[in-house]
């Protein structure tokens, strides 16, 4: 059975140490979730500053809702996201958005994705 992760930083592990140097937490909480649960594959897609909306004007070309396309085949696929997209005042927008451009819109996208892969 396969776990797919995808997120951001948090999903991926990163943290700065005391010494403000990039570090990567080993096992992450998708290692860990690959363990508790015993997933024999792993697919970790966790991506500094990455958004759910290609809006955000970090790492937009890596949003979810674009990147979502090419995760396939998971048994239980886990997404955490939202952080950046609030920290990069992506427009929540309306419940009823269909396009990528707001932080709604994105949800669509990526959740109809998800659910067509």
């Amino acid at each position: 059975m396969k776990l797919i992760t995808l997120g951001d930083s948090i999903t991926r592990g990163s943290f700065l140490d005391l010494n403000n140097t990039w570090q990567v937490a080993a096992p992450n909480y998708s290692s860990q979730l690959q363990s508790l649960l015993g997933f024999d594959e792993l697919q970790c897609v966790g991506i500094n500053g990455i958004s759910v909306s290609r809006t955000s004007h970090t790492n937009s070309e890596y949003a979810m809702s674009i990147i979502c396309k090419d995760l396939k085949d998971a048994d239980i696929f886990v997404i955490a996201g939202g952080t950046n997209d609030w920290a990069t005042d992506v427009p929540l927008g309306d419940k009823r958005d269909e396009t990528d451009v707001t932080f709604y819109g994105g949800l669509h996208v990526l959740y109809s994705q998800v659910k067509k892969n």
